[in-house]
């Protein structure tokens, strides 16, 4: 099987913890995410919704905590315009598809301090330029680091990177066969099945689930071409998608695989037909639900991805401005992607050896901190939408620019940026009634 890299596999080291591969290929260790009980999240703002210095008590390991502390601590985690979210090119209507570079001026930065905070890995930034609207001018502050990223994005079909050539189908195991000794091709045969893994038409009501007919663990939804399942020979370079975190489990303690035989949730990010438990976010465990841990329920991470993939990415960088007039923020974000060759700007950063760990004293960065390459990347496409910050107090008054393509950034890099900050991801959330745009190149 193919490894693929990135900073999520379980294990239990004195504990349980988070595994992440380490640049030089060993693994560092996190605590695992809590599991939630009776009060959780009470406790975490008993004595106030703000810690020492002024500092927020909020964690990402236990984000479900945000909206449930909402109401308490005056946070609008709860809203309806909330951040991150996944954006998708079918049906987000075509922007004006000029130039966004045009709308920003940087100067380099010199002397800057690298900060790790637990959350991210931050850069301050005010006075070296600024983003310009139609509304005003948002000068940068800062910039900041998440991994893995935070915004799902599915590529347009006209996007410039080029598909994959991926095997056909193949069922595993080839000679699977049920409970009752059917086998795959019976149930295409017999129309007990889609390709999208839900039921058929000849699937009768009386049968109950497709899960409850599994032998060896496995259903017909996982073996089985013609269900949903099987398997195609992709590698990590032809956009494998991994479950994220491996072996993620809901607060009733259901997997990954269990949402998918159960029917209860579709590929594309949709509650399926057996789902009646109400929201998917009432069984977040670790900062992620269904929607977002599982590739079979249109999340997951998804390595080396291609274009009409949805798709996670091992981290995401936002550049952070604010409206001085109007206290609005704009955010511009950038996903990377494991390509190669050391990025320039996270070589600056410290990455992948330098950069401070928790609690470490910051890195003097004493060279040049250009930001003008990075921000290239909007010249190939980007989404515009209108969120909130993507930590508490998750203030809705965000314009957000996500770049469609991801930079190329080296694997030592990426996994060691893992395991300076673990897993700094909010999961994604409705989009609802929102409008986005998607601007490509004229």
């Amino acid at each position: 099987s193919t490894t693929v890299p990135g900073p999520w596999a379980l294990g239990d080291v004195d504990g349980p913890t988070l595994l992440a591969k380490e640049a030089g290929g060993g693994y560092c260790s996190h605590p695992a995410p809590p599991s939630p009980h009776t009060g959780y999240c009470e406790e975490q703002v008993a004595h106030g919704c703000h810690g020492r210095n002024g500092h927020l008590t909020w964690s990402y390991d236990s984000s479900w905590c945000w909206k449930h502390n909402a109401e308490k601590c005056l946070w609008a985690c709860d809203g309806r315009r909330q951040s991150p979210v996944k954006l998708r090119a079918e049906g987000a209507p075509p922007g004006d598809g000029g130039d966004l570079l045009e709308s920003m001026h940087y100067k380099p930065l010199w002397h800057r301090r690298v900060e790790n905070t637990g959350h991210s890995i931050e850069v301050e930034a005010t006075g070296f330029g600024h983003f310009i609207r139609p509304d005003g001018e948002f000068s940068l502050t800062g910039f900041h680091l998440h991994s893995p990223a935070e915004h799902l994005v599915e590529a347009p079909t006209q996007s410039p990177v080029a598909a994959p050539t991926v095997s056909a189908c193949a069922d595993e195991p080839s000679d699977w066969a049920d409970t009752t000794g059917a086998t795959c091709e019976k149930y295409a045969a017999e129309s007990w099945c889609t390709p999208e893994g839900g039921l058929g038409q000849g699937w009768q009501e009386g049968w109950g689930a497709i899960a409850d007919w599994a032998k060896d663990g496995r259903s017909a939804s996982d073996a089985c071409c013609g269900c949903g399942g099987g398997g195609n020979g992709e590698t990590a370079n032809s956009g494998q998608c991994m479950d994220r975190p491996e072996g993620w489990k809901d607060t009733s303690g259901d997997t990954c695989a269990d949402y998918v035989a159960k029917q209860w949730c579709t590929a594309d990010g949709q509650k399926g037909a057996r789902w009646s438990y109400g929201d998917f976010e009432d069984y977040e465990h670790g900062g992620f639900t269904a929607f977002s841990a599982c590739c079979k329920c249109g999340g997951g991470m998804r390595v080396g991805a291609y274009a009409g993939a949805a798709d996670s990415a091992p981290a995401e960088v936002h550049l952070v401005h604010k409206n001085r007039v109007t206290g609005e923020i704009l955010v511009l974000g950038v996903r990377f992607k494991y390509g190669g060759e050391e990025n320039p700007l996270l070589s600056r950063l410290g990455l992948p050896s330098g950069a401070p760990a928790m609690h470490e004293a910051p890195l003097d960065v004493q060279r040049e901190i250009d930001l003008s390459e990075l921000v290239k990347v909007f010249r190939k496409g980007y989404f515009y939408y209108e969120g909130s910050l993507t930590t508490p107090p998750c203030t809705e008054n965000v314009h957000w620019y996500i770049a469609v393509e991801q930079v190329p950034a080296s694997a030592a890099q990426l996994d060691a940026l893992s395991c300076l900050i673990a897993s700094t991801t909010r999961p994604a959330e409705p989009i609802n009634s929102r409008q986005w745009a998607l601007h490509m190149p004229r």
